[in-house]
């Protein structure tokens, strides 16, 4: 997963890189790292004072380099936004969404953020299939039957491909991760939802899985 998180940056390149979720910080310290990184913001529901992310972005002098949004909800719009608009951050080159591996919250910050990436670059969807992961805790926790698993939005970002290639360029799925390539279409970042970019019949396709 590190040779293609490197890889990928890389070859996008990506320039700002947002990371929703950052846990103990291992990620985001390697994408501080990185040669083609000028700006990292790492979004955190947690606070990260006191954390070795904190510690090492001190450490290494990036504070102009690397922000840390501690205590944000990936679902609040307006917070979301702020940190963004503090960081300096007018054009994304990628954002890695690592966080709640819920539905409901993915799905407003993909809504908030990805408006936000320049055409070419890319959303990452990490750990869609905790839901299918039954008998280590994974699915029971994130995905219990009858909630919205993050496999729906696979789904909802699949059909939207399919119809509005000018949004959505490329969606390419793997084991751990999906990565959603932006299309060239001019986006409002006050009015856009996955949930526009494909019709009733295709949501007709979700069955129950949708809500």
């Amino acid at each position: 997963m590190v040779e293609e998180l490197v890889e990928l940056t890389s070859s996008l390149p990506a320039h700002n890189i947002v990371e929703i979720g950052v846990f103990q910080g291992g990620s985001a310290a390697l994408l501080a790292l990185l040669p083609t990184t000028e700006k990292l913001l790492a979004i955190e529901y947690n606070d990260l004072g006191g954390t070795a992310l904190e510690q090492f972005v001190t450490d290494t002098g990036r504070q102009e380099r690397v922000f840390l949004a501690s205590e944000t909800d990936q679902a609040d719009r307006e917070s979301v936004l702020a940190a963004v608009a503090s960081a300096g951050m007018a054009v994304l080159d990628l954002v890695i969404d690592d966080a709640s591996h819920r539905y409901d919250e993915t799905v407003s910050s993909f809504n908030t953020l990805f408006p936000l990436i320049r055409p070419g670059g890319v959303y990452m969807l990490e750990d869609w299939q905790w839901a299918h992961v039954r008998g280590i805790g994974l699915g029971e926790e994130f995905a219990p039957r009858g909630a919205t698993s993050l496999t729906t939005m696979v789904f909802e970002m699949v059909m939207a491909c399919a119809t509005n290639t000018d949004v959505i360029d490329d969606v390419r799925i793997g084991p751990d991760a999906v990565l959603v390539r932006r299309g060239p279409a001019a986006l409002d970042p006050d009015g856009f939802a996955l949930r526009d970019l494909y019709d009733e019949i295709s949501a007709d396709l979700l069955g129950d899985w949708s809500t």
